[in-house]
């Protein structure tokens, strides 16, 4: 055997065999398309199916705790049942010192579904609630990263409508995930409501007003089981092989 035949091949294993990760997300321009799983930090995300825009995305340090990065994509084609896609997470970690707990996500009792772990551990936290969300883009904000989104509503004529949001938080003692999936009732025949959240048709409070609306809370919560379930493999890098075809079904 040639003396540098070994360590080629022991290079060339190393190179197959290495976990292949993609693009960050919080680096992506505006415009990029994406579809299937997308990364941020050492977290991959899933997205329901079909492709994805990229409407804004960026990152930045945060003291001692590294670099946080979010980014908001959008489907126009609705093809998914799904509109609306936002991810938030550490990109990379400072240290090792646990997340706090989002309890606003975390800890409702209000909203149409919430699952959660209960154990208020930094180490290992995952929550799921399921929500109404009146989405309004013609304020103002102090945040220019919010005035990219709200004008790249405008531009696709998204006035302020309710959606119906299922909404993840994830973390370990070293990263965390928010990842936050929306859909658009009017894409499903209903009409646009924009009440504000209390008095909203889409309070859990008020859905036997309306057994049609109750029927597609279910439909996204049911849609919302198979994101949670990819939401915890990829927390951990397991959506390798994995092929999107989560959509939320309803007639």
């Amino acid at each position: 055997m040639k003396p540098g035949f070994l360590s080629i091949m022991t290079a060339f294993l190393c190179l197959f065999f290495s976990p292949v990760y993609s693009a960050e997300l919080t680096d992506m321009p505006a415009g990029s398309k994406v579809g299937n799983v997308v990364t941020i930090g050492k977290s991959q995300i899933p997205l329901p199916k079909g492709e994805w825009e990229v409407l804004a995305a960026h990152n930045w340090r945060r003291g001692g705790l590294g670099k946080i990065g979010e980014a908001v994509l959008s489907q126009d084609s609705g093809e998914s049942g799904f509109h609306f896609a936002y991810i938030r997470g550490s990109v990379e970690s400072s240290n090792c010192i646990g997340w706090k707990r989002q309890k606003r996500l975390c800890d409702r009792k209000d909203t149409h579904h919430n699952s959660s772990d209960r154990n208020y551990s930094p180490k290992d936290a995952s929550c799921w609630n399921l929500n109404h969300r009146v989405m309004s883009p013609f304020k103002n904000p102090k945040s220019e990263f919010q005035r990219k989104i709200n004008h790249a509503m405008k531009e696709r004529g998204m006035g302020g409508a309710t959606y119906i949001r299922n909404e993840f938080f994830k973390s370990s003692r070293c990263h965390f995930i928010v990842a936050m999936y929306l859909s658009d009732p009017e894409h499903f025949g209903f009409p646009l409501e924009t009440s504000g959240w209390t008095n909203n048709t889409w309070h859990k409070d008020r859905l036997d007003e309306d057994p049609r609306r109750g029927k597609f809370v279910a439909a996204a919560k049911e849609a919302g089981q198979r994101l949670q379930e990819a939401v915890e493999k990829g927390f951990e890098r397991g959506l390798d092989s994995w092929t999107s075809d989560i959509a939320l079904k309803f007639e």
